[in-house]
């Protein structure tokens, strides 16, 4: 029967804004809730960690900045959670992180296959992939 993810809710048609928050622990670990939409490209140039996914749950990160200050996405603070697969190293774990760094709209879309891995639905620009996770290429 294969894997079941859920179904979007009714009368809404469409996701929320969600915005990061700053763990109480650390004021430097910003936290990335696991659902709706978050636009990064208000904030400050830096590290953020999303909350670990849920099966089928589905994430859109977004950066639209007319800046090109890197702001990296971590998958988990321990690396545990991974996304997609690296290039060249096919069945791979994936990245641990994606980093914003262009001047162009970005977008990712993510879908959550359990609670260590995201799947990548889609993205833009095309992605550049190196020995630390994904990047977004500013094509």
């Amino acid at each position: 029967m294969g894997r079941q993810y859920r179904t979007p809710r009714r009368g809404g048609g469409g996701q929320a804004f969600v915005s990061p928050s700053v763990v109480t622990s650390s004021s430097t670990l910003v936290a990335i809730p696991n659902y709706g939409i978050t636009d990064i490209g208000s904030y400050a140039a830096g590290e953020y960690v999303l909350d670990a996914p849920d099966t089928g749950i589905r994430k859109t990160l977004m950066c639209v900045s007319s800046t090109s200050l890197a702001r990296v996405v971590r998958f988990s603070t321990s690396n545990t959670v991974t996304c997609g697969t690296l290039a060249g190293t096919t069945g791979s774990a994936g990245g641990t992180q994606v980093t914003f760094n262009a001047t162009v709209d970005q977008v990712m879309v993510l879908i959550g296959v359990n609670s260590t891995h995201w799947a990548i639905e889609c993205q833009y620009p095309p992605m550049a992939v190196n020995a630390t996770g994904i990047v977004l290429a500013a094509t």
